[in-house]
């Protein structure tokens, strides 16, 4: 019996030995990281791959979306149930890292972070009270001191809808979200007020169209304008990014494209620096925002 359990201890020691070891040895081998954005020199009019060599070159389900401090960055991988991260701790990014929001649920996807930094939303498949069969849902968490509170699921008047994919925040608290309840996907806002979200609009013809899908919206944090990804399957090449531009009267012009060649998933860095998406096979790319100023500079003398 002593033999037993001194072999039992010595290969448990030997287990912690090699874990520690190859953690050590996948440390040694990611690169020291330091400054905004991973350490990567910004890119220009040109899109570029994001951290070429460092992050995964394909196969992410949303674009990498940072803090409005720029110190911790979120995505999700296709085929995984948790969300990947990292932080800048002492002025060095830390490696890769997959967490979990809450041990009460085992999917976790397409993280949104609030223009304050003070909450993170995400879609979890799952099945809530009034529901009879699980779904996407959106839910949110706040931030605490140690990380992020137990999260919580939003009311009826949303995840009634039958969700798909990314969601996007403005400061004042109004959620622009993907539904297909309108037989295709379609972008549809529910206002925020006075803490409880109202019942989600379609947007208007000038973002939604009836033979065409638009999805993974990103509002800008004062709605000035949305840019979001259209598909239209009935004619395969078209998969781009388009921008639309709020008017006076608060009504959507009309969209403009924005990035060709499969742009999906749009970010807006807090900074509005850079603009992120999803290119070919799913790889991060970005670009200068000026593109976003350009474009509206073009816009307002259309206006006039």
């Amino acid at each position: 019996m002593k033999t037993l359990t001194k072999t039992a201890l010595m290969l448990i020691l030997l287990l912690a030995f090699t874990i520690t070891l190859s953690a050590q040895k996948s440390e040694m081998l990611f690169p020291k990281l330091t400054g905004p954005y991973l350490g990567q020199k910004p890119p220009g009019l040109k899109p570029e791959i994001f951290a070429r060599g460092i992050l995964p070159s394909s196969k992410y389900h949303t674009t990498p979306v940072f803090t409005p401090d720029g110190k911790e960055v979120y995505w999700k991988m296709q085929g995984r149930k948790t969300i990947s991260m990292m932080k800048m701790e002492n002025g060095v990014w830390s490696t890769p890292s997959e967490i979990k929001l809450s041990l009460k649920l085992n999917d976790f996807r397409d993280p949104c972070i609030s223009p304050d930094g003070k909450k993170i939303f995400f879609l979890s498949i799952g099945k809530l009270p009034y529901q009879k069969e699980e779904k996407e849902n959106i839910w949110f968490a706040e931030r605490k001191s140690d990380g992020w509170g137990e999260p919580q699921p939003l009311g009826e008047e949303i995840n009634s809808h039958e969700l798909h994919w990314q969601v996007s925040v403005a400061s004042n608290g109004n959620l622009y979200f993907t539904s297909r309840n309108s037989g295709i996907e379609d972008i549809y806002c529910s206002r925020y007020i006075k803490g409880e979200y109202q019942t989600p609009e379609r947007l208007s013809g000038n973002i939604n169209t009836d033979k065409m899908c638009e999805t993974t919206p990103y509002i800008d944090p004062d709605e000035k304008y949305l840019i979001f990804f259209r598909w239209d399957f009935y004619q395969e090449g078209k998969k781009n990014l388009y921008i639309s531009f709020r008017n006076k009267d608060g009504s959507w012009c009309t969209a403009k494209n924005i990035i060709n060649n499969y742009g999906v998933s749009p970010q807006v860095s807090h900074d509005k620096k850079y603009l992120f998406y999803l290119g070919p096979e799913n790889g991060v790319y970005w670009v200068s925002a000026s593109i976003i100023e350009n474009l509206l500079k073009e816009a307002l003398k259309e206006d006039k």
